[in-house]
């Protein structure tokens, strides 16, 4: 946003208060990685067009390989019917590709069908005849979208598998070695959520070498092209 720091912080507005960078971020990867428009975002967002779409032009300025790297992913799960993780754990899609080809050979019906109900909605005085059509056109409409939204939904579901399929990896990793070094040392490793860890020491054990530990722990058992950083 080429904002000072400040005005990127959690609950934090740009200068003319016009919208949250951070909320902005947050949802906006997911909105790119999901192939949202700018108008759909810009509703969702309560924000303006002209916000949005300084969102978009800027995200693909800043991330150029972003938009193909959603597209490679989803086109390998196409090909293969599963998709990896960083670290090679499968999440399998074995009925992709039978739904989306019925998908496809039904969209043609699909339009006629939304056609037709249309037209019937639009005229002024409907029979008993055209009200039972007109049902069994909405449920005729109600099966093929929901097929169709299912390919949609398996098509997002891959990507976040990679994402976030590798995240669950390396906390995985990072909870097992805490696991360890908890029981040799006596201190309880209390919980893992989502992106955190939480362990309790005893008073005299809660030094900056162990703080030194904790970080290593987070940050070194698993190693990516990018660093990893953390917060204790």
């Amino acid at each position: 946003f080429n904002l000072p720091e400040e005005n990127c912080v959690d609950k934090a507005y740009d200068p003319t208060g016009t919208f949250q960078p951070r909320k902005l971020m947050k949802a906006g990867v997911l909105a790119v990685s999901y192939g949202q428009s700018p108008r759909a975002f810009s509703q969702k967002m309560g924000v303006s067009m002209e916000v949005a779409e300084m969102f978009f032009k800027n995200f693909d300025e800043q991330f150029p390989s972003f938009r193909r790297m959603v597209e490679d992913i989803r086109e390998f799960m196409r090909k293969n019917g599963y998709v990896e993780t960083l670290y090679g754990r499968k999440r399998r899609f074995p009925d992709y590709k039978s739904v989306a080809a019925e998908v496809a050979r039904n969209e043609q019906r699909l339009i006629r069908l939304l056609t037709e109900r249309k037209q019937l909605r639009e005229k002024k005085t409907k029979t008993p005849a055209d009200l039972r059509r007109l049902q069994a056109i909405q449920d005729e409409i109600d099966v093929l979208q929901d097929k169709r939204g299912l390919v949609g939904y398996w098509e997002r579901a891959a990507f976040n598998a990679v994402i976030q399929g590798t995240g669950a990896d390396i906390l995985k990793m990072i909870g097992n070695r805490t696991a360890r070094v908890c029981k040799e040392r006596g201190w309880e490793f209390n919980a893992s959520i989502h992106d955190e860890i939480k362990i309790s020491v005893k008073n005299e054990d809660l030094t900056p070498e162990t703080i030194a530990l904790v970080e290593d722990i987070m940050t070194n058992t698993a190693t990516l092209s990018v660093p990893l950083v953390t917060d204790i």
